[in-house]
């Protein structure tokens, strides 16, 4: 019994779709990192080993220590805090009480208290405003009181 030629065709790209299919999934699934609340990833912490992920959480006022290559500070949800260990520049609208989102993973001897960290994030609103600048070319800038929070 002869194959035609229209099912060939049809079974050759079957395969060569399932074949993408497959690579995009293990392309993605290698470079997901999963992002959690500290009082979520304290919980899950011994689970976690030394898997990468991400924690969100605030910068506790007064918690941060730069020495050297190390910035050292506080991260809570409200309900929990961590202490971290970030090694590498911090972006520059890093201070006390921004939301931060900070990747990497729980210190081996500190699971679940202290994380450390290659990357810090800014979180911030999805909303841009550009700032006012009048026909001279000058920005026009908002006092404190005037801002919205």
């Amino acid at each position: 019994m002869a194959i035609s030629k229209r099912t060939k065709t049809v079974s050759l790209l079957a395969i060569i779709l399932g074949c993408i299919v497959a690579l995009v999934y293990v392309g993605i699934q290698g470079n997901v990192i999963y992002y959690y609340e500290v009082s979520e990833a304290v919980a899950k912490a011994p689970n976690q080993g030394q898997e990468k992920f991400r924690l969100a959480g605030a910068v506790v006022v007064g918690s941060i220590d730069s020495k050297g290559p190390v910035t050292s500070f506080k991260i809570t949800d409200g309900n929990k805090t961590v202490s971290v260990a970030h090694r590498g520049d911090p972006p520059e609208l890093f201070k006390d009480g921004v939301p931060v989102v900070v990747e990497g993973r729980w210190n081996k001897n500190k699971v679940g208290k202290e994380f450390d960290s290659d990357r810090i994030m800014i979180k911030h609103g999805n909303e841009y405003t550009p700032p006012k600048v009048d026909q001279d070319g000058n920005v026009e800038t908002k006092t404190s009181t005037e801002m919205k929070p």
